[in-house]
């Protein structure tokens, strides 16, 4: 028997969108790999991905997030963000 494949499950506060940005290599204005989408968070209206750059091995990795407005889902496992590597890791870290 053959049955139909359910769809995502995904929280009333995350679009499919959304979800397809995790775990997406973020690719900086100026072309430059910049971190990976850990997850997506929000902060009272203003949904943000939670990005995780450097470090080795889970080691000194620092997390910014990083505004969904300023992020464009490009490919599959792809993200461009429309802020230059030097601004993300001027961006504060992320305690969340």
């Amino acid at each position: 028997e053959v049955r139909p494949v359910a769809p995502p499950t995904v929280d009333a506060a995350t679009s499919v969108r959304e979800t397809q940005l995790i775990g997406a290599k973020v690719i900086s204005r100026d072309e430059k790999e910049s971190g990976e989408v850990r997850r997506i968070v929000d902060d009272g209206g203003s949904p943000k991905a939670i990005v995780e750059y450097g470090g080795m091995l889970g080691i000194g990795e620092k997390r910014v997030a990083i505004p969904l407005a300023d992020i464009t889902l490009v490919s599959h496992g792809k993200a461009r963000v429309s802020l230059l590597k030097a601004e993300i890791v001027d961006l504060p870290d992320y305690e969340g």
